[in-house]
């Protein structure tokens, strides 16, 4: 991995550390900021573990490997949301 690249990573995720903790500052509480902070989290997390964990520069089977945890995790969530109110 090039030092370029590594530090355009870690660049972003400064940023989006940083505009999430403002964001939640100026506007807590309203559905679409925890969305775009949801979305922010999710674009952070699909960075590290392509990037910092090496997963991009893995055989494509070994790549997919994280879809079923991934599609159970957002499942559970799901769950968890929905339920919360009931």
């Amino acid at each position: 991995m090039k030092i370029a690249t590594t530090l355009i990573v870690w660049v972003y995720l400064v940023t989006a550390t940083i505009l999430e903790v403002v964001i939640y500052s100026e506007f807590p509480g309203s559905t679409l900021i925890n969305l775009s902070i949801g979305i922010l989290a999710a674009s952070k997390a699909v960075l590290i573990v392509m990037y910092y964990m090496h997963l991009k520069y893995e055989p494509r089977p070994i790549q997919y490997l994280i879809l079923p945890p991934t599609f159970l995790v957002a499942v559970l969530i799901l769950t968890l949301v929905f339920s919360v109110g009931h």
